[in-house]
């Protein structure tokens, strides 16, 4: 299966390729409310303003967030294996990190502003122990690289191993205690096996209600026997495969549904904006949330949260207009020089 075949799945002017493309960004836009919802779980936990339910929620959709997220980044990447090595450290791991060190240092003095003991260490050191909620644009740049630099013929024992050593990971019998650590191992093979088997993966995503029911049940299952301690954590890679596919498989046949597949689709197309900056806005609500819980709020534990996540995503998506209409534009992308050099590189021979 060439590269050259591949690179074709997002970029289908068909009818069915617009579908296509409508469910993957569905699916993105999935995956980045699931982590907003995630975020500001833990936020208002920590304020106690938050119900039981909504963690119930979250550990059910714990194994879908982050491979979806992943494997969707892996699918929609897959052209970049046509780039020579420069090609792809200019255009995705440079742009990338380049996005991680700016926004960590955002953070950064963001948090100085909220009184916390924070030193330039603190700073330097996220560059080698990625911060807690950027990790994931850390991760994705060595991702990527790792993707263009293991050949061919070692692709599917690469992803065999990684899957291995993801699985003694979740049992604990490999130990990574830094959770961003942690999390960039368990994840890698959801991201190398969707941008390395594209097209066989994405065949797999497409199925109709009936495989789907099926799919539910497998996930529903294992997901009960996992969080009533019937099975172990050694299980726990299955639950993120079933995950995957249960969350790609509900996006395509939310297309069908207008209204949620409308929100979805405009959140999948700005998932970036709203990951960089969607976590200092629910930290800049302290004062609210202080006054939920002063106030004793009739039922504030349920409706607290989701106005939480509608404010930190609206605010994102304000603040990258407003940067755009003032052109700070390098804040969400590489720099014109740097990005001059990207698009000068040519693409490699297959």
């Amino acid at each position: 299966m060439s590269v050259s075949s591949l690179h074709k799945i997002p970029s289908d002017n068909s009818s069915a390729g617009k579908e296509r493309i409508a469910w993957l960004d569905i699916a993105r836009g999935a995956s980045i409310l699931l982590v907003v919802v995630f975020h500001a779980s833990i936020y208002l936990d920590s304020h106690g303003v938050i119900n039981p339910i909504y963690w119930k929620i979250n550990n059910l959709f714990a194994a879908i967030r982050m491979p979806l997220f992943f494997g969707i980044s892996g699918l929609l990447g897959v052209r970049l294996l046509q780039l020579d090595l420069k090609a792809v450290l200019l255009r995705k791991t440079a742009m990338l990190w380049y996005l991680y060190t700016l926004w960590t240092a955002v953070h950064w003095i963001f948090g100085l502003s909220q009184n916390k003991e924070l030193s330039l260490t603190d700073l330097l050191s996220s560059l080698l122990f990625p911060h807690q909620v950027l990790w994931f644009i850390w991760a994705l740049g060595i991702y990527f690289l790792i993707a263009k630099l293991v050949s061919v013929h070692l692709r599917f024992p690469v992803i065999i191993a990684s899957l291995g050593i993801a699985t003694l990971v979740h049992a604990e019998m490999l130990l990574v205690n830094y959770p961003p650590f942690f999390k960039s191992v368990v994840y890698l093979p959801y991201f190398l096996s969707c941008i390395w088997f594209s097209e066989f993966i994405y065949k797999l995503m497409i199925v109709g209600w009936k495989r789907l029911v099926i799919l539910l049940a497998m996930y529903s299952t294992l997901f009960y026997g996992m969080y009533s301690n019937i099975i172990g954590p050694v299980t726990q890679p299955i639950l993120n495969i079933l995950g995957l596919f249960v969350g790609a498989a509900i996006s395509h046949q939310i297309v069908y549904i207008k209204p949620a597949s409308e929100l979805l689709k405009s959140l999948g197309k700005r998932t970036l904006e709203i990951y960089l900056i969607h976590s200092i806005i629910i930290l800049s609500l302290s004062s609210v949330l202080d006054w939920a819980v002063i106030s004793n709020l009739k039922m504030a534990d349920l409706w607290i949260l989701p106005l939480v996540c509608i404010i930190a995503i609206m605010g994102a998506l304000a603040i990258k207009r407003i940067s755009d209409h003032l052109g700070v534009y390098w804040l969400y992308a590489l720099p014109h020089w740097l990005s001059s050099l990207a698009k000068a590189e040519k693409i490699a021979p297959n």
